[in-house]
């Protein structure tokens, strides 16, 4: 009853065929650049911590 959720981590290039059918896959950039871009923004927050959202 309601929705259900499932979330999954994997190393594996390929996946099971009944579970790849059934699931939305998500590719993270793990490239040099978007690292740097996160460390960038990392110490500028640092930096400047009113710039952090609160909530």
């Amino acid at each position: 009853e309601g929705p259900l959720s499932f979330f999954s981590t994997t190393t594996k290039l390929e996946l099971d065929e009944q579970f790849a059918t059934r699931t939305w896959l998500i590719a993270l950039d793990d490239s040099e650049t978007q690292t740097q871009r996160i460390q960038e923004y990392q110490a500028k927050l640092h930096m400047n911590p009113w710039l952090k959202e609160k909530k």
